[in-house]
């Protein structure tokens, strides 16, 4: 029984994924891997540009700051994310909190 609902919320999943126009994807998530030395540089406001790289043969879609990595995007809507971004639409982070480390962003597009 728990299967056929599982399948059934994977499902919503993808549907949600396209009904989000490129232009309202929004995405509020925290950094991966976030890079130390421009976290330090880092305050809440600050903007990120969204860009897409190719590191050992994967694409990853990471945030830059003054053309250093910030740290990765992770989100289950990554892909729509990626798409959109290979379809003309650019995208900047807002820094929404720091805790140590760890940065919280909101992506959106611009």
């Amino acid at each position: 029984m728990s299967g056929s609902g599982g399948g059934g919320y994977g499902g919503q999943f993808g549907q949600a994924d396209f009904e989000v126009t490129c232009e309202k994807l929004k995405i509020d998530t925290q950094l991966s891997s976030p890079n130390p030395q421009v976290v330090a540089q880092l305050t809440v406001g600050t903007i990120l540009r969204i860009t897409q790289i190719t590191s050992q043969g994967s694409q990853l879609t990471v945030a830059m700051y003054n053309a250093m990595q910030a740290g990765g995007i992770a989100s289950p809507y990554i892909q729509r994310l990626r798409d959109c971004i290979n379809n003309g639409t650019t995208y900047v982070a807002r820094v929404t909190a720091i805790n140590g480390g760890q940065v919280r962003v909101s992506v959106y597009a611009i």
